[in-house]
């Protein structure tokens, strides 16, 4: 493989596990609505590459700082291939014509959430805003746009009526998009405190370390409440099974030691691969 072939699958690979957890999560509501349909899965593939884009997006304008260290430029392309990142305007402005299109068969909501995400996802990473160096904000714009926009969106853009699961998966993924970038501070807090600014900088990292705690303990009270009361629906208490490892690593790793990427990308490919057995089951059972 020449180097602008690699260049390219390094490009649309990136943060697989962000955007793989975004189409699960709109499977999710499209499997529990009885919704799937090659239109529906369309928007799936839409949804994920939406994903892709505000990641991408973020590692463009983070390519300076994560430059600084080691660790965080092997995950960023744009360290990687600064020739292609010269080109990087002009790289978001035809992913975002392709975005236009994708989500055109939609109508008036597609493009509307489209524009949302747009709007968002350069607010986040972007100056001058650049909410994700503006401590409190920069929670609150993952736990409102991260994990539980997909699930919403999804229901919003097909018309679908919010049921009591709705809100209760809503609820669960907003405060699993908030322990998720938690831990990220945690983990990056001596380099982002060379150069950046957020909400863990700002409280200190034992508290940052707690809180984490707190919110997986409540997180995970929720799932077992939700498994019991029968509001989660049998076909998906596996997907918490599957996470669990990378949950209950948080109360025993060491304060010093960051998450495990190994076990956080055992449990993406793993839950990637049982949310593909449900999307056969349910279009071909």
């Amino acid at each position: 493989m020449g180097q602008s072939s690699f260049a390219v699958v390094t490009l649309f690979t990136n943060h697989m596990d962000a955007w793989v957890v975004t189409a699960v999560i709109s499977l999710t509501a499209l499997i529990i609505h009885n919704q799937l349909s090659p239109r529906s899965l369309l928007l799936l593939v839409a949804m994920a590459g939406l994903c892709w884009f505000g990641f991408a997006l973020n590692d463009f304008y983070d390519a300076p700082f994560d430059a600084l260290d080691e660790k965080k430029a092997d995950s960023n392309f744009f360290v990687h291939f600064p020739g292609i990142a010269k080109y990087g305007k002009a790289l978001f402005l035809s992913s975002g014509v392709l975005l236009v299109f994708a989500f055109l068969p939609f109508g008036l909501r597609g493009v509307a959430v489209l524009f949302l995400l747009f709007g968002v996802a350069w607010a986040y990473s972007a100056p001058p805003l650049r909410v994700k160096s503006r401590p409190g904000w920069d929670l609150l714009m993952h736990v409102t746009f991260v994990e539980s926009f997909p699930f919403a969106a999804t229901l919003f853009i097909l018309q679908l009526p919010w049921m009591g699961v709705d809100f209760f998966a809503v609820c669960l993924l907003m405060m699993v998009s908030l322990a998720a970038q938690l831990e990220q501070q945690a983990r990056d807090f001596e380099v982002d405190s060379q150069c950046e600014q957020n909400f863990t900088i700002t409280v200190g990292l034992s508290t940052t370390q707690r809180l984490l705690k707190i919110i997986t303990a409540m997180t995970i009270l929720l799932v077992i409440i939700g498994a019991i009361s029968g509001v989660i629906p049998a076909p998906f208490i596996p997907f918490f099974v599957i996470g669990a490892p990378s949950f209950l690593h948080r109360f025993v790793r060491r304060p010093s030691q960051p998450r495990s990427e190994r076990l956080v990308n055992v449990s993406v490919i793993t839950g990637g691969v049982y949310a593909a057995v449900l999307l056969f089951v349910n279009v071909f059972g």
